[in-house]
């Protein structure tokens, strides 16, 4: 249960930008001043999240490649973040739609929901990094199948038809040696 805690900020990454927006447009009009103030810091926060997720995603594939965890843990870790995206992936793309609808005002929307998906991606793909080393380092798939998969866990909805592939490689050879 620690390691799951351990990926909680790379597992609410794409949600955390949403408080942000809910906080801009549910506040009424006599708090805006003061909510000017804070919007500045408020963008702080946002890409201070992101930097600490980035050292999270890093942490976790030095931590599964060093060892501390098994390969079958690691890839469960992996689907575990994958499958708490799908949701986020779901709003984004409602959000890009609306953005389309509300014509110039929704450009920004839809660079919001495309730069949001784009980090989730890239972080939880370094995170899906550690389970192809590990799974590599315990001799479950080869080099070639590593780089490949490795390369995948970064492409939009394939991430996760790989991720479940590590988690039945993983769980076939842990079966294998027991």
């Amino acid at each position: 249960m620690k390691k799951y805690i351990r990926l909680l900020p790379l597992i609410l990454y794409p949600y955390a930008y949403l408080i942000y927006f809910i906080l801009l447009f549910t506040i009424d009009d006599i708090s805006r001043k003061i909510t000017n103030l804070l919007t500045s810091g408020l963008v702080v926060l946002i890409i201070g999240y992101t930097i600490l997720t980035l050292i999270t995603a890093i942490s976790s594939t030095v931590l599964a490649v060093k060892g501390k965890y098994s390969a079958y843990e690691t890839a469960k870790m992996n689907l575990a973040v994958k499958a708490w995206h799908i949701p986020a992936y779901i709003l984004h793309f409602v959000m890009f739609c609306v953005g389309m609808i509300a014509s110039i005002w929704g450009i920004g929307f839809m660079m919001v929901a495309v730069i949001v998906d784009l980090l989730t991606i890239a972080l939880s793909g370094i995170n899906a990094i550690s389970c192809a080393v590990k799974l590599k380092k315990d001799g479950i798939i080869s080099t070639g199948t590593a780089i490949f998969f490795g390369i995948d866990s970064f492409i939009f909805c394939i991430d996760l038809i790989i991720a479940f592939i590590y988690v039945h490689k993983a769980k076939k050879h842990l079966k294998e040696n027991t």
